[in-house]
């Protein structure tokens, strides 16, 4: 009887714990793969939603949009030294004029846009 609990005892594998945690664990890491998953399609979806609104808007700016003039400005761009610090030589001078461009879209909104063109 002794001999045959030694044989039994000298018999090595895996018991049902080390089967049930090591099942615990692939369980834990898959499903912290699908959540990695679900999040990075989410976020795809998002994105191509984001980009077919200003796909949107751009055309429909582009397109039947009202423009107002506004104000003129200038820009001063002057020349610094290598270290940022500031000159009193100017580089030069943009000109710009401010417009006001209002766009509708599908669902009627307007939605103002600013934009800068080429001033006088």
């Amino acid at each position: 009887m002794n001999r045959l609990i030694r044989v039994l005892r000298d018999r090595r594998g895996e018991s049902m714990v080390e089967i049930l945690v090591s099942t615990v664990v692939f369980m834990l890491l898959l499903g912290a793969l699908n959540g990695a998953v679900g999040f990075a399609s989410n976020a795809q979806r998002k994105s191509e939603q984001l980009r077919r609104d200003a796909t949107e808007l751009q055309e429909s700016v582009r397109g039947n949009a009202e423009v107002a003039d506004g104000e003129a400005a200038a820009y001063d761009f002057k020349v610094t030294t290598s270290n940022g610090e500031d000159t009193d030589i100017d580089a030069f001078r943009v000109k710009v004029k401010k417009q006001t461009v209002n766009a509708k879209t599908e669902d009627g909104k307007t939605v103002p846009f600013y934009r800068f063109a080429k001033g006088e």
